[in-house]
Parts: structure tokens; C-alpha cells; sequence
């Protein structure tokens, strides 16, 4: 699979929102700080991808500049960390959620409480 990389967090949200609900992953590719290059931050890329339903796995070296990392839509059972949580709930409360991504967080599971 061919490696994206995109110059801004609006771009790959127009990759998102294009293609989030028929591809089955990305290969995204992010440039090291120092790089004679720049895009999407890996932060910006998190939450875009947050706002999806989609989530960061598999990271590789690309070469001295640059390294790519897998996203694809999160698996229903999948555990969320507090910080996405967090995130999740901030998109939700602004109206920057997309669909998708409010259909992942919503079936997510949930701890019992005691």
C-alpha cells in the first residue's frame, strides 16, 4: 500500500470525510522534526482520525526524514485511553464530531463501575 502523506490536518480531514467509511486503512506519512519537508503533524493526524472513529497502529521507518504509520477504523471492543476519551468528548460538545466517529465512541465499552 502507497504511503499518504498530506500538507495539512484540512487536507487529510478531506481524506477522512471522503473516504473514512469505505477504506479499510491508511498509511499515513509523517516527516521528523528537522525534516527538509513538512505536513500533518502526528498529533493533528490522532485527532482526525479521532473524529472518524479511526485509530493509530503499526509505525515503520520510512528513511532519515520520514516514517509512516497505519490508521484504520477502530474495532468495536477496542480500548479507548482517557486522553482520547477526552478528546472525543471535547469534538461532541463543539459539533466537530463526524458520524462515524461518534458511532465508535458510542459503542465503545465502558468500565463498571463499582
Amino acid at each position: 500500500m502507497a504511503v499518504c502523506f498530506f500538507e495539512s490536518k484540512e487536507a487529510l480531514r478531506g481524506w477522512f470525510n471522503a473516504n473514512a467509511a469505505t477504506e479499510p486503512d491508511v498509511i499515513l506519512g509523517f516527516y521528523k522534526k528537522g525534516a527538509s519537508k513538512q505536513g500533518v503533524s502526528y498529533d493533528d493526524a490522532v485527532i482526525e482520525g479521532l473524529r472518524v472513529g479511526w485509530i493509530d497502529s503499526l509505525t515503520r521507518r520510512i528513511d532519515d526524514e520520514s516514517y509512516s504509520i497505519r490508521f484504520s477504523p477502530r474495532k468495536p471492543k477496542g480500548n479507548w485511553t482517557v486522553r482520547n476519551v477526552a478528546r472525543v468528548e471535547e469534538m461532541i460538545a463543539n459539533g466537530d464530531i463526524h458520524p462515524l466517529g461518534l458511532a465508535a465512541f458510542n459503542r465503545r465499552p465502558r468500565p463498571v463501575n463499582d
